[in-house]
């Protein structure tokens, strides 16, 4: 299954499913402004357009375009990412901080969440890979265990934008310890190597 998003006009987008063998349509009919796969057969649509500038969030299958109930569902603000193995973190940001982070698992089961009323402060992420999740919080950048969300490292060197098998691409280190990395507009990026 493809998905096509085609302009209805120029305020609305409508979403296509389509078979990736024959180009057929298979669903059609949902309108949003982005989406971001959530697991192997599910994504979640940001339902945001001009129109509908608060239009909220549904994750829906990909093979069938039916809504599927998840806790994604409703507010507008997530943005999910993959670690390219067989985890998504979700993300719900609707305006300058982080509110919560979920773990979904390839299926998109939810296997854990850090939200601003469970104790610990949910972090910015910044990337994903194979079962690492990098962030920061005012605190710092910290590495995250992507199937419990547990820290796996409290207090990191840098949380990267980018993570592969070969390097970690991030902000290049302050001029001064005081100072922070600046990863939502770096002004220098650094590649370092990975462990893999």
């Amino acid at each position: 299954m493809g998905l096509f998003l085609s302009a209805r006009d120029l305020v609305e987008r409508e979403l296509r499913g389509l078979g990736i063998g024959d180009g057929s349509t298979r669903w059609a009919g949902l309108t949003g402004s982005a989406v971001w796969p959530v697991g192997r057969a599910r994504m979640l649509v940001d339902l945001s357009s001009l129109s509908r500038p608060a239009g909220g969030s549904q994750v829906v299958e990909i093979a069938t375009g039916r809504p599927v109930d998840t806790p994604l569902n409703g507010q507008p603000g997530w943005s999910c990412r993959s670690d390219d193995q067989a985890l998504t973190i979700c993300s719900l940001a609707p305006y300058s901080g982080t509110d919560a982070v979920l773990g979904f698992d390839a299926a998109g089961v939810e296997l854990w969440r850090i939200t601003r009323d469970s104790g610990r402060v949910p972090p910015t992420v910044t990337t994903a890979w194979h079962g690492t999740v990098y962030g920061y919080t005012d605190a710092g950048p910290l590495v995250l265990d992507g199937r419990t969300g547990q820290d796996r490292i409290a207090s990191a060197a840098t949380a990267p934008l980018l993570v592969n098998e070969y390097f970690a691409v991030g902000p290049d280190a302050p001029a001064t310890p005081e100072q922070r990395p600046n990863y939502r507009h770096p002004s220098r990026l650094v590649a370092s190597p990975t462990a893999g």
